[in-house]
């Protein structure tokens, strides 16, 4: 259900093979798995901030928190490099790389900054959610088009030109969040220890609770019950 698809069919499409029968049901229980998680297991252990909301995608529900929370100190952790976009509201961890992404490090090392992101995906497209940008145009070369650095004889240069309506039909396909997305409601997160226990035993997650690590995830847990208080209190 798709809200991108809608207005490019083609979205994603390549990560959407046909299937065999067999393969159909291995992803029909993997979904049941999920929504088990989502709906019993994270609300069970007291974390109570997962959403959902039909038709987007969890990087639309991420930039619209952290654009409607920008004075906090907020970090987006993910692999996702469409998230650059929204380093003007918090700083990135790039978990593929390990890497702290913050806004002047992006503009030190791009040399343009994050609103920009979205007008590279836009020229370049996007390969792995099938959006198409201008034909040969990869992100260095649209980032040196937005720069001013790409000489007007570049024959690249007048395709960038030409593909007006290319890179408007792609402004709704990788602009974040999706229009309409709406604002999260948070709520506190009241962690149980003894449930987490519970949880890890019934799913075996042994490693969980060896006691180096039964500790980490205690201390954890306490910062977010003080994190829950000061929430409440703000409410208040």
């Amino acid at each position: 259900k798709s809200k991108r698809r809608e207005i490019y069919p083609e979205y994603k499409m390549k990560r959407r093979p046909d299937l065999t029968e067999w393969e159909k049901e291995e992803w029909e229980f993997a979904f049941s798995q999920f929504k088990r998680l989502r709906r019993q297991i994270l609300p069970r252990i007291g974390f109570n901030n997962n959403h959902l909301q039909v038709g987007y995608e969890a990087d639309d529900l991420l930039a619209k928190y952290v654009m409607d929370n920008s004075e906090q100190e907020l970090i987006i952790a993910s692999a996702d490099n469409d998230l650059l976009q929204l380093l003007h509201y918090c700083d990135f961890l790039n978990l593929s790389k390990n890497k702290m992404i913050t806004r002047n490090s992006f503009v030190e090392e791009y040399g343009i900054t994050p609103n920009l992101w979205t007008e590279v995906k836009k020229i370049a497209g996007c390969t792995s959610d099938n959006v198409k940008g201008i034909q040969g145009v990869g992100e260095a070369t649209a980032i040196r088009f937005l720069k001013g650095s790409l000489p007007e004889t570049h024959k690249m240069h007048q395709k960038i030109i030409d593909g007006k309506d290319i890179i408007e039909r792609n402004h709704a396909l990788v602009v974040l969040p999706f229009k309409d997305t709406q604002p999260i409601k948070e709520v506190p997160n009241v962690f149980k220890i003894t449930e987490f226990v519970d949880v890890c035993k019934e799913l075996g997650m042994e490693s969980f609770l060896t006691r180096n690590r039964k500790e980490e995830i205690k201390t954890l847990f306490m910062k977010e019950r003080r994190r829950a208080s000061l929430w409440q209190r703000k409410q208040q």
